[in-house]
């Protein structure tokens, strides 16, 4: 991501999964400020649209925010100390 942030400054936002679950409101509040975008009440509550949804992902898409899967990478954290070495070695 350093990439494309050098590249492309100001364009990307960073959205960490553990503070939009614990404090949703606002986190999406910040997201829709950094893309010129207003607040609607309905953006807390996305998993009851309607409308289709035409991607593998659909039945994700309507599930509400859930915690299940915070810190779920330290399952595989061993595994992957190689991976990280070389990556930190590279950055």
């Amino acid at each position: 991501m350093s990439f494309w942030k050098e590249k492309l400054p100001d364009f990307i936002y960073d959205v960490q999964y553990e503070k939009l679950i614990s404090n949703p409101e606002f986190e999406i509040k910040n997201l829709l400020n950094f893309c010129d975008l207003k607040w609607e009440e309905s953006c807390l509550n996305f998993h009851k649209n309607s409308r289709a949804i035409k991607t593998v992902s659909s039945s994700q898409a309507r599930k509400t925010f859930y915690s299940s899967s915070i810190n779920s990478y330290q399952k595989y954290e061993n595994f992957l100390n190689k991976l990280n070495s070389y990556l930190d070695k590279i950055r």
